[in-house]
């Protein structure tokens, strides 16, 4: 298998674990089997485009880090792109918000 499906299958391991899901429970949310929901986890299969949505959409993952190719300090390209240009202050700005809202969900 490829990388991006080893790297999607860890996100829907991690995802499906902070949601406590079982594979089981998260099977039956979306139709399918715990088989599907391990041979996903594990990397073992290549599933269609539209498993893979179905998969990102119940437990919020975003798929650009694993359709496009990382980069070399792994910050996300939707990350990089939403940067690109930007002034430092600006870039500032929008990571102390981002700070400022994990805390608030750690609460």
């Amino acid at each position: 298998m490829t990388d991006s499906i080893k790297r999607f299958g860890q996100a829907v391991r991690t995802a499906r674990i902070k949601r406590a899901y079982t594979q089981m429970a998260l099977a039956e949310k979306l139709n399918t089997t715990n088989r599907t929901v391990s041979k996903i986890e594990t990397g073992r299969t290549d599933p269609r485009f539209d498993t893979v949505a179905l998969f990102a959409r119940e437990l919020n993952i975003s798929l650009d880090a694993f359709l496009l190719a990382p980069s070399e300090d792994h910050t996300p390209i939707c990350v990089r792109e939403f940067f690109s240009g930007m002034s430092e202050d600006r870039a500032a700005q929008f990571i102390a918000l981002c700070k400022v809202a994990a805390l608030l969900l750690n609460d």
